[in-house]
């Protein structure tokens, strides 16, 4: 009944029937306003390739379908792969330049580390060559008293005011040429990390005196060093005209007559003007002697360089200090005999 009420339901029924040895399929279909049953009949063998044809359809759509879908996904995997990679590319290149600029950042301050370093080095040879061309000036200085006034002692060795003070200057310019060495050897330890400083308290009073006596004795020996050349220029039979600043000499030679100054012993280290600025003002005077008063350099810079830079100036001779008698003569008979 339930088989029968489906049929009915349905109105058709479906079975297969074997005919002269093959197989078909009929469907009966009945058709209730006409009282009539419709047949449908058809080979099994057709029914079969139609089936087999709509299953390789299916398939071959299948396989399409599949196909998209996969190259879909590659394509979608490759442009994710490709993002990735880009990605990963951009933020290694970023980290790379990330650490490039620290680098560059950590060369340059090794840059101005070494710059520094080599400045304050070139600082220190530079300051270390001043002192030591200004303590060569210095020392010679007192050392120019100490020969002057040993010459000047053989001389008058028969006046005894003489000898004594001629001793007297001698002992002051060898105390000062005592504290310049002292000076030197605690360069040497301020230089060789050996210097020790304290802490205490101090007197203004006694620093000011302190300081006078320092400056003072250098007045003093500066005094002495005109003292002396010109008292062996006298021994010589040389008369000589003492100016304390080069702006004096300048002022001095202008205003002489023509052939009343036949030689100018120059002093390099001068105030107002030094050696080198008063010879160029003499040179430019317009002084009828001005192309051809002899003009010989002292100085107590004895180094090649300091001979080179006052024959390169324009000096005619150069005669280092302490002044050497036999020297300075030989020095101005050339320079005279050459202008001669």
């Amino acid at each position: 009944m339930e088989e029968n009420s489906i049929k009915d339901k349905k109105r058709f029924v479906c079975a297969n029937a074997f005919y002269e040895g093959r197989e078909y399929y009929y469907c009966l279909k009945k058709i209730p306003s006409y009282n009539w049953t419709m047949l449908f009949l058809v080979s099994a063998d057709h029914v079969a390739t139609n089936t087999m044809d709509m299953v390789n359809s299916i398939i071959r759509t299948f396989a399409l379908v599949a196909a998209c879908a996969f190259t879909i996904l590659c394509s979608g995997f490759f442009v994710w792969y490709r993002s990735r990679r880009t990605r990963a590319m951009y933020e290694f290149e970023l980290r790379t330049n990330e650490r490039l600029s620290e680098v560059n950042q950590e060369l340059e301050k090794a840059k101005k580390a070494a710059e520094e370093a080599f400045h304050i080095a070139e600082e220190a040879n530079q300051s270390k060559s001043r002192f030591l061309s200004n303590m060569s000036h210095d020392m010679r200085t007192p050392m120019n008293a100490i020969v002057g006034f040993t010459t000047l002692l053989d001389n008058e060795s028969k006046n005894p005011e003489k000898v004594q003070e001629y001793t007297k200057k001698i002992a002051f310019s060898s105390q000062h040429l005592l504290g310049l060495i002292n000076d030197v050897l605690d360069m040497s330890k301020i230089e060789a990390g050996k210097m020790k400083l304290t802490l205490e308290e101090e007197n203004m009073d006694e620093i000011i005196e302190n300081i006078d006596a320092l400056v003072r004795p250098q007045m003093v020996l500066r005094r002495q060093k005109f003292e002396i050349i010109v008292e062996l220029l006298k021994m010589e039979g040389a008369e000589c005209t003492v100016c304390e600043n080069g702006q004096l000499a300048v002022e001095t030679f202008t205003a002489s007559e023509e052939n009343t100054i036949n030689l100018i012993l120059m002093d390099v280290q001068m105030p107002v003007m030094n050696g080198y600025e008063a010879m160029k003002a003499i040179r430019s005077s317009g002084h009828p002697m001005a192309e051809t008063i002899p003009i010989i350099a002292m100085t107590a810079n004895a180094f090649v360089e300091d001979i080179h830079d006052a024959l390169d100036a324009g000096m005619d001779a150069y005669v280092a200090k302490p002044v050497d008698m036999k020297v300075l003569k030989e020095t101005v008979a050339q320079v005279i005999g050459g202008r001669s």
